[in-house]
């Protein structure tokens, strides 16, 4: 677009003269950067479409140059260039590729995208292709299986239109369809100018004019008004209900299409995937099928097949209530029960809405919103609910997305966030029939009457479950305990608190146990302007014991509401809703509401009564200032400023409570030696986050130094810590606290640096208890020169070593000594820091390089591997990844010497030990030493002191059979884990290829793939199914 020097008129690019004063007009656009513009496709108010070419290639590209009217600046185009390397992950054959966001040499923002030779909708719609049933029908099945695996991978398109679909002629001349799934499209939230096309739509969806939700039901609307455009040759329908009845298609269609129509949601196809099954079903027709009315003949043959049909009604009406009263005698207690409960406990529940998004610079610059059911729980006025219907960020990929992209600008957003609840009976909803499209909150919502975050009548998160963060734990717990409690002030009267079920078989209610479901599946979708509780009914169907699967219709905002047996007590939260798997160029979920699963109520039960002991919980608020609140404590404490530490890590806490950031403040407590505070601190960061197993140790240090003794379980707990788990060097930290192992022999316990630093800080702590400070202080100079940058260990060993320094300062008899003892203690101090800021990065992990095993070069990974080790002799933890590293490559003889390399290290017997004294005797077996192997393993079962070990090691040597290890290995992933492994190498090693495969898979069913073991039998399962397909 450009604009005339003479009357200020917009016009095209292509126009020589103006349109409207006839004046000259200067010289279109010819070139983009290094861009020739071949063509100008289409001119738009906020952007030009062209296709050009790029000096010195000879394939075109498509080009959206964003026009100055365009809301396209720095910040906008960062967010693009996120979103477009999302979106590059979109499968080629099915989407637009587009290729990269840049900036002109004149300040212009364009997009360069692939150039499809499209085929015009006018010429389609008018051809004879588009006539055709055939064709017609494979082109609506291709269009909805494509839309299927966009669902699949989290997105939706509700504002699709015509233009967005785009039929084209690949290199073979054959008609093919892509999505061009649009970026420019949201550039202005408001959509203040929209396109004719897209207007039509926002004023006609039913989805966006009533202000609802958008899911993949709205993109169901959307396609379905596509087809009727298609079918009817109009893209500039005013109401495509009214055309599809006036369209020459069979009655089958119609019906889909009505259905695909339908004003509300839930009479709508649950999924694209029911779409795609139900145009696969659709017969071919004729336009003379069609339009042919029946004959006379035809009709009378009706007439009679509808009279049978009427007597076979009557009687099966007459059977059915004969049925009736058969069963409404033993129905109606069980009814009337329930009828009961759901009237008591209805006013209790409670209707949550959410309004969250991102601000930078006091401005939100990403907002979303979600809608769910809580119910209350005690007189004090707390409510149970899921955590992703209170902190739906938690669960909300481009909020994270964005909030990572301004990181790494340098720019930190805050999470801004108001829960909003309202009770049965409250108007909670406005019908604003002149607001079609709204971003606003209070367009839709009443607010004047809501609890809201920060207001008069408060809600606040008073406790949220973290969720796993393991490949394991979220197995384990699907819904991911999904679970949090709010609090309300003041506590409205006249509200009955929902018991919890209390005994072990009221929290597992068996099959076919009837049970209700109370909550809000509609949420603002709602007709009604007040909050109104709806019931469904049902039964338990199977229980497991982190889920309970029910037949009651569960819906989007069910989420949170309670699942109530026939007792009145809650079994359970309403978490979500089953998902099954259907055909499409790639799989796609499909939703069955009808197959509602709930979050059993025990675990969180468990939470809120700690809740009501005074436990301090997380409040699920995400600090993306961490980082920086962390680098000012450490700044003070790089110093030795320990007072100043502690107290800027109060400061930074008034502001955020973090879990990390209260374990901080604990630490610097410890650091200036209040071991009371610290020990409080320390504690409420485990109780946030219970899984930290290096909270817990640091509490048993606090104790242990404050000298008030050590809390039972807490010992009990580290003690336990073994193989099985990835702190077991933790428990061996304690052994050597509680006496259990000689310092002289527990010194020699480590397998990495850090190890090290640890066990002569433990060592050193130990010497000062018996009264040997000389020993204590030669030991901290030891520690202090392995402890790697960035932990927080370094400032634990520099403040013992200051206390040690001052005794041995006090013990000299001259003031003049002492001062000179107190010099040379400062330069020491000095000269270690030193030391440590010259090694200023984290220790690399083996694990991280490993993780990549099978998607890259097994070499390259044993280079990375090797250049640690070389770089540091002392890192021999390296060893273990680098034995399966080798193995990987079939370099047996390498993987051996690795192997022997770290066997012959003294140290304790922790999971690399064991699993590499198994894989040596595996590896000479391999080498075709067998009787030197089974001496091999021999010698481990004697030495070795797991249980577990030593029965694989007998297994091996067939004294145990491997369907006896396999039953035993069920008690644990680290178990089978073990089993199969060895069990598969050492089928591989003597040739049985199909039975390795076989306990290789069966390996990776412990989903422990943080471990070297998992990575290799990843990767060797890959190997051996090539190996034997081929």
């Amino acid at each position: 677009m450009k604009i005339c020097t003479a009357c200020g008129q917009a016009m095209a690019e292509s126009l020589a003269h103006c349109p409207i004063c006839g004046t000259v007009a200067h010289q279109g656009l010819d070139h983009v950067d290094d861009y020739k513009i071949l063509e100008l496709c289409h001119e738009g108010y906020d952007s030009i479409l062209c296709r050009a070419i790029k000096s010195g290639e000879k394939i075109p590209v498509a080009l959206r140059i964003f026009t100055r009217a365009a809301p396209v600046d720095t910040e906008m185009a960062a967010r693009l260039t996120d979103e477009l390397s999302e979106l590059q992950q979109l499968p080629e054959a099915y989407f637009v590729r587009h290729l990269d966001i840049r900036q002109s040499a004149d300040g212009l923002w364009y997009r360069v995208s692939e150039w499809l030779d499209v085929e015009n909708w006018a010429s389609l719609l008018m051809s004879r292709r588009f006539k055709e049933p055939r064709s017609l029908l494979k082109f609506f099945q291709k269009t909805s299986a494509i839309l299927e695996g966009l669902h699949q991978i989290g997105r939706t398109i509700p504002h699709l239109t015509l233009r967005d679909i785009i039929v084209y002629k690949d290199p073979q001349q054959r008609f093919n369809v892509k999505i061009d799934y649009k970026l420019s499209r949201f550039l202005d939230p408001a959509l203040d100018r929209p396109g004719p096309m897209l207007q039509r739509l926002l004023t006609q969806h039913p989805d966006i004019t009533g202000q609802r939700p958008l899911d993949v039901r709205s993109d169901i609307w959307s396609l379905g008004k596509v087809f009727v455009e298609i079918l009817a040759g109009d893209p500039e329908l005013d109401d495509p209900n009214q055309t599809v009845e006036q369209l020459a298609v069979p009655e089958q269609v119609r019906t889909l299409l009505r259905m695909m129509l339908a004003e509300d949601p839930h009479y709508r196809f649950e999924s694209m995937a029911d779409v795609t099954e139900a145009l696969a079903a659709v017969p071919l027709w004729s336009r003379d099928e069609v339009a042919t009315a029946p004959s006379r003949r035809e009709l009378i043959n009706l007439r009679r097949l509808s009279g049978w049909m009427l007597l076979l009604l009557l009687i099966g009406v007459a059977l059915a209530v004969l049925a009736w009263f058969f069963l409404i005698s033993r129905e109606d207690d069980e009814a009337s029960r329930l009828e009961k409960i759901a009237n008591r406990y209805a006013p209790s529940i409670a209707f949550v809405m959410v309004d969250f998004g991102l601000q930078l610079d006091q401005k939100r610059v990403y907002q979303n919103r979600s809608e769910g059911s809580a119910f209350l729980v005690d007189n004090r006025g707390h409510l149970m609910t899921n955590r992703h219907v209170v902190c739906p960020w938690l669960e909300d990929s481009t909020l994270m997305r964005m909030a990572a992209a301004f990181k790494k600008q340098g720019k930190i957003p805050r999470l801004d966030y108001t829960i909003h609840l309202w009770f049965e009976g409250d108007k909670a909803f406005k019908r604003l029939p002149g607001l079609t499209v709204t971003r606003r909150v209070e367009d839709v919502y009443d607010l004047t009457t809501a609890y809201r975050t920060g207001g008069l009548r408060r809600v606040e998160v008073s406790g949220v479950a973290p969720p796993p963060t393991t490949t394991f734990g979220r197995f384990k717990s699907p819904l991911k305990n999904d679970f949090a409690v709010i609090q309300i002030t003041p506590v409205p009267e006249g509200k009955h608190p929902l018991p919890l079920a209390s005994t072990p078989a009221a929290r597992k209610p068996l099959r076919l146990a009837p049970v209700i479901a109370l909550g809000f599946p509609l949420g603002s979708r709602t007709l009604e302007q007040n909050v109104n509780v709806s019931v469904t009914r049902g039964h338990v169907r199977r229980t497991f014991d982190t889920m309970i699967q029910v037949d009651t219709s569960i819906y989007q905002g069910n989420s949170g509401g309670p699942v109530i047996n026939e007792e009145g007590e809650v079994v359970g939260i309403a978490s979500s809703v089953y998902m099954e798997m259907a055909r499409a160029p790639f799989p796609v979920a499909t939703l069955l509401s009808d197959i509602g699963i709930v979050l059993p109520i025990e675990q969180a039960g468990r939470f809120f009564e700690a809740l009501s002991r005074g436990a301090v919980k997380w409040d699920g608020r995400i600090d993306f200032e961490l980082e920086q609140r962390l680098a000012r404590i450490y700044a003070h404490a790089d110093a030795g400023r320990w007072q100043a530490a502690q107290a800027q890590a109060m400061q930074e806490l008034a502001l955020s409570r973090d879990p990390g950031l209260v374990l901080a403040n604990g630490i610097t407590h410890l650091l200036t030696g209040d071991y009371e505070r610290a020990e409080q601190l320390i504690a409420e960061s485990i109780s946030m986050n219970p899984a930290n197993e290096p909270a817990v140790f640091l509490l048993y240090l606090t104790q242990w130094l404050g000298g008030g003794g050590i809390e039972p379980v807490i010992k009990q707990d580290l003690l336990a810590l073994d193989w099985r788990s990835p702190y077991e060097f933790l428990g061996y930290m304690i052994k050597i606290f509680e006496k259990r192992v000689a310092l002289a022999r527990a010194l020699e316990g480590g397998y990495s640096r850090l190890e090290k630093a640890w066990l002569y800080y433990a060592a050193a702590l130990m010497e000062r208890s018996d009264g040997d400070i000389e020993a204590a202080e030669s030991l901290l100079r030891k520690a202090a020169n392995r402890v790697p940058a960035e932990e927080w260990l370094q400032y634990l060993i520099l403040v013992q070593l200051e206390q040690v320094r001052e005794a041995l300062a006090a013990k000299l008899s001259t003031e003049a000594e002492r001062a000179d003892y107190e010099r040379q203690t400062q330069t020491l101090i000095e000269e270690i820091r030193g030391l440590i800021d010259a090694s200023a990065r984290p220790e690399e992990e083996p694990a991280d390089i490993t993780a990549d095993l099978g998607e890259e070069e097994a070499t390259g990974i044993i280079e990375q591997l090797q250049a640690i080790l070389d770089a540091d002799p002392e890192r021999v933890e390296v060893l273990v990844s680098l034995a399966y590293a080798h193995l990987l490559e079939g370099e047996v003889q390498a993987a051996l010497a690795a192997t022997r390399r770290y066997l012959a290290v003294p140290g304790r017997e922790s999971a690399g030990k064991l699993s590499l004294g198994l894989l040596e005797a595996v590896l000479v077996a391999g080498l075709g030493q067998t009787q030197e192997a089974e001496a091999l393993l021999a010698d481990f079962e004697k030495k070795v002191g797991d249980a577990w070990y030593r029965e694989i090691a007998r297994c091996l040597l067939g004294e145990v059979s491997p369907e006896a290890l396999v039953l035993q290995a069920q008690n644990g992933p680290e178990y089978i884990l073990s089993a199969h492994t060895a069990l598969g190498l050492w089928a591989q090693v003597h040739g049985d290829a199909a039975g390795a495969l076989f306990n290789f898979e069966a390996a990776l069913a412990s989903y422990l793939d943080a471990r070297i073991e998992y990575v290799f039998v990843r990767t060797r399962v890959e190997q051996l199914r090539q190996t034997l397909e081929s």
